[in-house]
């Protein structure tokens, strides 16, 4: 099979390659825009809590829980729309092809609806 390939002069497969750009372009450009040191404090505070409430079992203030839950869940989602920026950008500088763009933007997708439970189009 080499052989034919070679004797049809196809082009190499460079999915797997622009996939790899996607991903690490779109995971950066989002740590880069996320807000200073408070937005951090937040995520260390409520992952203290997440190790802690074993322990001391459930005494929390229910409103300030979901407070803090929507809080995390609104950081957690900024960088989505960061990364999905990003993809459409590769794809539209030629980097990354539209197989690609799509591929990441799924996984973009899947992870919105595990943070939300919905799905939005923009």
């Amino acid at each position: 099979m080499p052989a034919v390939v070679r004797w049809a002069r196809l082009a190499e497969d460079d999915g797997p390659r622009q996939e790899l750009l996607a991903q690490a372009t779109a995971a950066q450009d989002p740590l880069d825009a996320l807000p200073d040191v408070g937005a951090w404090e937040l995520v260390v505070s409520r992952l203290r809590k997440e190790y802690e409430q074993p322990a001391r079992g459930r005494q929390g203030d229910d409103r300030v829980e979901r407070i803090e839950h929507e809080q995390y869940t609104t950081l957690k989602l900024q960088p989505l729309a960061h990364k999905r920026a990003t993809v459409v950008r590769l794809r539209d500088e030629r980097p990354i092809d539209e197989v690609v763009l799509r591929q990441s933007q799924g996984k973009l997708d899947i992870e919105e609806v595990r943070l939300t439970g919905t799905y939005t189009t923009e």
